[in-house]
């Protein structure tokens, strides 16, 4: 603590919120899909446990811990932990930093981190205590600058958290799951073509085509091996994908399919143009499944990334922009 600093006793528990809902970091997490029926959570710091109560009536296998209100809960691992508005109400700098070493020791998947960074009226009468103010609650709030809790989490944990929302970040216990969602987020919607004039082949195996159907319409490609549950199935029927897929063509329009295949490989350019901006991760930290992708619309990784760079250099281009802004269906376009 800065020596300058008026001693104060600082109520940490006075800082914590009744909430009537679940709390911002959480319901992104939902939003996020992060968590499944098999998904168990934990809030540190859980304050009054609001989380912790709407978490399991939600279904999901929940837990919490508070050193005020449930200093006695068990410290447990669990696959998502969630650390909301902790690292803002401790004024002790080491404890800080213990706390957000502790949260990530109990993560098995990912870890929230969130905490304030924005501050309202900030008035003559707040005290300056430490790296932060002290309240007219008596409690302490550090806000943080949304770079700067970046850089936080990143020096104490060693591990590159990423964005999800103002004071709000993911940090990823495997690389290859953080690359997943990172490249999630930029995905088009997946859509299945119309279903046209089927033909008789189409219609005695269309329950079996099914599958296949789905997986090009997301992923954009045919799959290869032991990437569809079904593909035993599909391959001693037909005797190939490729073939399976030419029955598909028989009822629906190929034209629809090339441009999933097309979004989809602009889906991962835009993705890998992003990575500029940070950390590009190596070949090995993607999934299989993007492997895949890229191999079957770039032909190499290097290749993807050229293409990746192209397009954000294209940005820079005054002709690009206005024709983008032109086919934009959001907005007004105004003359210049």
């Amino acid at each position: 603590m800065d020596e300058s600093s008026p001693t104060i006793e600082i109520e940490r528990h006075r800082a914590a919120i009744i909430r009537t809902e679940l709390s911002i970091p959480v319901r992104v997490a939902l939003a996020a899909e992060l968590l499944n029926e098999t998904t168990t959570f934990f809030d540190y710091g859980c304050g009054y446990g609001g989380d912790v109560a709407r978490m399991a009536h939600k279904g999901y296998i929940s837990a919490g811990w508070d050193p005020y209100y449930f200093p006695d809960a068990p410290l447990v691992p669990a696959d998502i932990v969630n650390l909301g508005y902790v690292l803002n109400v401790i004024e002790d700098t080491e404890e800080r930093r213990e706390a957000l070493l502790k949260a990530w020791e109990l993560t098995q998947q990912v870890l929230i981190v969130s905490a304030q960074v924005l501050i309202d009226n900030r008035g003559k009468d707040q005290i300056a205590y430490g790296d932060g103010i002290v309240t007219c609650r008596n409690t302490f709030q550090k806000y943080y600058e949304q770079e700067e809790l970046k850089t936080y989490i990143a020096q104490v944990l060693s591990v590159d958290p990423v964005p999800v929302a103002l004071g709000i970040y993911f940090v990823f216990r495997e690389e290859q799951a953080k690359e997943n969602f990172r490249a999630s987020r930029w995905r088009s919607r997946s859509y299945i073509p119309h279903i046209r004039m089927p033909s008789k082949r189409f219609e005695d195996y269309r329950e079996q085509l099914q599958p296949l159907m789905e997986f090009i319409s997301d992923r954009g490609r045919l799959p290869v091996k032991n990437e569809l549950p079904e593909s035993e199935e599909l391959i001693l029927e037909f005797g190939s994908f490729s073939r399976a897929y030419k029955v598909i063509l028989q009822a629906t329009d190929e034209a629809e399919w090339d441009a999933i295949a097309y979004r989809r490989s602009l889906d991962i350019q835009v993705y890998l143009a992003l990575t500029e901006f940070s950390d590009r991760p190596k070949l090995k930290d993607l999934a299989p499944e993007m492997r895949q992708d890229i191999k079957a619309f770039f032909g190499t990784y290097y290749e993807a990334c050229e293409a990746a760079e192209d397009m954000l250099f294209s940005l820079g281009k005054p002709g690009v922009i206005q024709n983008a802004c032109r086919q934009s269906k959001i907005g007004k376009h105004l003359p210049t």
